[in-house]
């Protein structure tokens, strides 16, 4: 799937039907209750029915009760439904993660774009990376990245740590990290370039995957070690944490919190940052309102639907007044992404590589400005309907470098690009890489293979 067709598909989705729900909100009663007048009659006396019901009990009961009150607002039209997608056709199956996912609206209330993205990528039972039965990456998947297109990739990724290493004087011990390692063919390939310069290959002192998903750390484990002379040592807890390769220690980790500090460190994104759950806002008459996932109340589709909230949410005025700042002077309609996670993890990497030396660097579909409405679903290297399927399809948003390069310099670390991926290649070398792989080739289809891979790294239409 090449940048333009992503650039393309989203301008498509421009016409909202609106309607309106029932939800039920979860409040706490040392927060401040922020919605619009018109319901405040509702909270008064819900408020006043839940307290008269608490005062019944007995003073412990009452302690607790109000350490976790909730109380429960049926409002009519706080939330209209705006559907985002084609009409879809009835359908009465629901899957069980559908089931799932309609149970947790009813009792919780709607999703933001950011839990729905959380639970249908990384759900503990039914997400996208975590389901073994999902075939995610490469020709037979749902998507391919660049390391699988071709050797080439990783090979000068490991180019770029061996450059940077003596940038930093070649200290004698360095780690090694990877978030997202797909099923490790980047990794593999890094590695197996190295081999080419032992002076900085005996420098590793381990690798660090950042990895929550069992089922791909198992993929990972395969690919790293099914070359290996030695037999690994494998360490199992509730899922795999450690093996070797030839005797480099290989680490896996939930999340960039978890890797080790303390020596200078090399970070590698490539197609990470995409993944992380992303708030999606849109510009109203009230401010800006936060876009939703809630019950479909229609009897078209499955059984989920867009809704966007009538009044500011409190992420809405926390991310886009305070940490974030959203446009100075909005059109009315105007929508923008965050990624609060993204966000934190650029600082979180900025304030590594302050602290211990090293470098970080991000390979992904993204932007040097804001974006908006940028979320998509992919299976079989299509875009298809985000909420038509959720745990059988990837999602993925385009990425606002502007933000993350901005995280990193707030903390003092320097920053730099963007630069399109093929100007990056061909700066390492890629020309000469591909060369040496044409004269080895044994068959004019071995060449032609390595040409269209080489066209599709570096083209800037791919």
């Amino acid at each position: 799937m090449n940048w333009n067709q992503r650039r393309n598909y989203f301008k498509d989705e421009k016409e909202f039907n609106s309607q309106r729900s029932v939800i039920k909100h979860r409040v706490h009663p040392t927060e401040p209750i922020d919605l619009n007048e018109e319901f405040s009659h509702i909270l008064e006396s819900k408020e006043e029915k839940e307290f008269k019901e608490a005062k019944r009990s007995s003073k412990e009961e009452d302690e607790e009760f109000k350490k976790s009150f909730v109380f429960e607002i049926d409002a009519q039209n706080i939330f209209k439904q705006e559907s985002r997608n084609e009409p879809r056709a009835p359908r009465e199956n629901r899957t069980e993660f559908e089931a799932y996912l309609e149970n947790s609206i009813k009792l919780r209330g709607p999703l933001t774009i950011a839990q729905f993205m959380r639970e249908a990528l990384m759900n503990p039972k039914y997400g996208y990376y975590v389901n073994k039965e999902n075939k995610v990456f490469g020709s037979k998947g749902d998507f391919i990245t660049s390391p699988e297109i071709s050797q080439m990739f990783g090979e000068l990724i490991g180019i770029w740590c061996i450059a940077t290493w003596e940038q930093m004087g070649m200290p004698n011990k360095i780690r090694i990290v990877e978030c997202g390692p797909g099923r490790g063919t980047l990794m593999s390939d890094l590695l197996r370039a190295c081999d080419v310069f032992p002076e900085f290959k005996q420098c590793i002192d381990s690798i660090h995957l950042v990895e929550g998903s069992a089922a791909l750390r198992e993929l990972q484990a395969q690919k790293l070690t099914e070359k290996v002379k030695e037999e690994p040592t494998i360490k199992r807890g509730d899922e795999l944490e450690s093996t070797d390769i030839n005797g480099l220690p290989v680490h896996w980790h939930r999340t960039f919190d978890d890797v080790p500090t303390g020596l200078p460190t090399l970070i590698i994104a490539q197609e990470f940052f995409d993944c992380l759950p992303v708030h999606q806002f849109e510009y109203t008459t009230k401010g800006w309102c936060e876009k939703f996932v809630e019950l479909n109340r229609t009897n078209e589709g499955g059984p989920l639907s867009f809704a966007i909230s009538r009044t500011p949410t409190t992420t809405s005025l926390l991310l886009l007044h305070s940490r974030f700042h959203g446009p100075e002077n909005p059109a009315m309609g105007e929508t923008i992404d965050i990624c609060p996670e993204g966000k934190a993890l650029a600082t979180e990497m900025a304030n590594r590589v302050q602290k211990d030396g090293g470098a970080a660097i991000i390979v992904d579909y993204g932007m040097d400005h804001s974006v908006s409405d940028s979320v998509k679903a992919i299976k079989d290297h299509k875009f298809v309907d985000m909420l038509e399927e959720p745990g059988l399809v990837d999602l993925s948003a385009v990425i606002d470098f502007s933000m993350l390069k901005k995280s990193a310099e707030e903390v003092g670390a320097a920053a730099f690009g963007t630069v399109d991926q093929g100007a990056f290649l061909r700066a390492l070398g890629i020309e000469y890489r591909v060369e040496a792989l044409l004269k080895s080739a044994k068959t004019k289809e071995q060449q032609d293979r390595i040409m269209s891979s080489f066209s599709r790294l570096v083209d800037e239409n791919e």
